[in-house]
């Protein structure tokens, strides 16, 4: 079964994340996939338009997985510091480049949060250029309470389209919000009925596929660069203090907690 799907519906391309079964959690392999996908659409002549969505009726994504196959849950159990430190670093710029593959993409990209959209999948969804939702979609961004901070460009991202202040409320506090909120503070443009979600996606998106496409891409384009400037050097940043997180001993504590379902007793080193 792929971890990733994709097809074209008329102009436009659909890429589903394919893991119901774990509410679409973003293993590495599956977020590879996105990046993958990405590539696929660039070879579709006829789309003008993307949409990203997650199977079944529960979730967009959960977020990342970090079961026992993950590798950054293995470089973090490396006895080498300067190793573990190499590994984590280079595991997530891959991580990065992936969801940037799919915001760089020319076609406007419109994620269809069908459910839960936490840390991860919330980041995947921020990469997106325009987010409609269910009206039993939820948000989260709870990387903190784990030991560590978003790391796929989630604090950049989130912080140009909320507010400064908004997102260090999301990302400090790492609570949750519904679509309503989500969309009253401008995470989300439109909110749909749950079993109407899709359509009103593919509605939006056919009203962008109706526009000379060459203006849409340079729309597109232009405003990408406005809101990125100095993008890459925040990746870069994100990427060194995720790795000085995933190293100390409170990250171990939590994820370690996370998987016991008990509260993380964190000790500041």
């Amino acid at each position: 079964m792929a971890l990733v799907e994709m097809k074209m519906e008329g102009r436009v391309a659909v890429i589903t994340i394919n893991r119901p079964e774990k509410r679409n959690a973003l293993s590495p392999d599956a977020i590879f996939e996105i990046e993958k996908a990405a590539q696929w659409v660039r070879g579709q002549a006829e789309a003008r338009v993307v949409v990203i969505t997650g199977a079944g009726d529960k979730a967009f994504s959960a977020g990342i997985d970090l079961g026992s196959n993950s590798p950054l849950m293995e470089h973090m159990q490396e006895t080498s510091p300067a190793l573990a430190i190499k590994k984590i670093y280079e595991e997530v710029r891959k991580l990065q480049r992936s969801y940037r593959a799919l915001e760089d993409l020319s076609q406007p990209v419109i994620a269809a949060v069908n459910g839960f959209c936490f840390g991860a999948g919330m980041e995947l969804a921020l990469a997106c250029d325009i987010r409609v939702a269910s009206d039993k979609a939820e948000f989260s961004i709870p990387e903190v309470q784990v030991g560590v901070i978003p790391d796929i460009g989630g604090s950049h991202r989130l912080a140009h389209l909320v507010g400064m202040g908004k997102a260090k409320e999301l990302i400090l506090t790492g609570r949750k919000i519904g679509a309503q909120e989500a969309y009253r503070i401008g995470l989300v443009e439109e909110i749909h009925p749950h079993d109407k979600l899709m359509e009103g996606a593919m509605k939006m998106a056919g009203e962008i596929a109706d526009n000379a496409p060459i203006a849409v891409e340079l729309a597109k384009k232009t405003m990408n660069r406005w809101m990125h400037r100095g993008f890459d050097q925040d990746l870069e940043e994100e990427c060194l203090l995720t790795t000085i997180c995933l190293t100390s001993e409170d990250a171990k504590e939590g994820f370690m907690s996370r998987a016991m379902r008990k509260k993380p007793e964190f000790k500041g080193r």
